[in-house]
């Protein structure tokens, strides 16, 4: 009964507000207090409303993305990863602080929200739930495991190790934050130094060796001195060298090869108009400095963000607005919970809820418009 009710969301906004709604029993308990009233920190804000009799909670979502939908266009990166980890980590803390039960928290998905902006993960409390929270974080640490950049080997291997960790079933909170402070530590970056700071370093050092020794002689100090700086030194002398120097090895450098354009003597020619991908084309009407858009991609992401594909740069649009996907020869476009907004012929978009486009619709993404063709 308690998943029955989980599986039954819904979303409503109107131009301030966006909420996510679960339906809720009628009898109140312990949990629900706790989570209604004190609002734990890194939890969604939730209130416990009736409408038409029906006893709903609803979730203030307003401004945030869920970690499903941030998935289908992104990969999860190193400090997305630690701040979603760590945030697990701390809620479950304190749920133990304030006597709530860990079935409570919501580890799925669709119920794990983002905002993009601020970079900040909070998580939702639902006191019917009455799920195992090991099965909760094994799922969701498989999930995590598909999503993650893997070219980030250190990554990959920091999530391993606490999925394992997790699988052991005895786990400790403090356990997995110190393989992550562990695996963080590693991933820390060598600072180079520049060549002001290596000249620095050098001369300190060649100063320090010779106070050690501490000639009686003052001419012998001098000499002594000035030799432990060239001998320190002499590395830079071997990458410095100019033309006409003499004594000094040269440094080989790779040499610099033009690529050339090849020639090709039988071009392939197009006989047709036909493609692959469906263009649909967004004509931009306004008086802004904004260019029309050929989407032709399978996923369209729209926003402020340099990632996606149609990028539009003013304060009023979110990072990752909304997006336009190409489904069985159909157009549908969704709004990703933006701040602002997205508009079909005037009408406001729900989050997740998905519109077929037809050409001549309107479209506004906050307060900059389209027109779909």
């Amino acid at each position: 009964m308690c998943m029955k009710m989980v599986d039954e969301i819904t979303y409503e906004r109107d131009i301030h507000k966006s909420y996510m709604k679960i339906p809720a029993a009628q009898k109140e308990c312990y949990d629900e207090n706790i989570i209604v009233d004190k609002n734990i920190e890194g939890t969604i804000l939730c209130e416990k409303c009736f409408v038409n009799g029906r006893a709903e909670f609803w979730y203030d979502i307003t401004g945030k993305q869920g970690l499903d939908e941030f998935c289908k266009v992104n990969e999860i990166e190193k400090e997305l990863f630690e701040g979603i980890v760590l945030g697990i980590c701390n809620c479950l803390e304190m749920l133990e602080w304030n006597l709530v039960d860990a079935s409570c928290f919501m580890l799925r998905p669709d119920l794990v929200f983002l905002d993009v902006h601020k970079k900040v993960v909070t998580f939702v409390l639902y006191p019917e739930s009455g799920d195992n929270i090991y099965s909760k974080l094994q799922d969701f640490m498989e999930f995590l495991l598909t999503k993650i950049s893997h070219e980030n080997m250190k990554l990959v291997s920091c999530a391993y190790r606490i999925y394992e960790h997790i699988l052991q079933g005895t786990y400790a909170i403090s356990d997995i934050k110190q393989i992550l402070l562990d695996e963080k530590m590693e991933m820390v970056p060598t600072v180079e130094p520049t060549k002001k700071e290596a000249d620095d370093i050098l001369w300190k050092e060649a100063e320090a060796e010779t106070k050690k020794e501490e000639p009686d002689d003052m001419v012998d100090r001098v000499v002594n001195f000035f030799h432990k700086i060239m001998q320190s030194a002499r590395t830079y002398f071997f990458i410095e060298k100019k033309q006409g120097d003499e004594g000094v090895p040269e440094v080989v450098y790779p040499e610099i090869v033009e690529e050339t354009a090849e020639i090709n003597l039988h071009p392939t020619v197009c006989l047709s108009n036909w493609k692959d991908v469906a263009q649909g084309i967004l004509v931009y009407e306004g008086k802004e400095n904004f260019s029309d858009f050929e989407i032709g991609h399978l996923i369209c992401v729209v926003g402020k963000s340099h990632r996606v594909k149609l990028q539009i740069k003013k304060d009023t649009i979110s990072q990752f607005h909304a997006k336009i996907e190409w489904v069985d020869d159909v157009y549908y476009i969704e709004d990703m919970n933006s701040t602002n907004g997205t508009y079909v012929n005037e009408e406001l978009l729900n989050y997740k809820e998905r519109r077929a486009l037809v050409p001549g619709d309107s479209i506004r993404f906050a307060d900059v418009k389209y027109r779909f063709i």
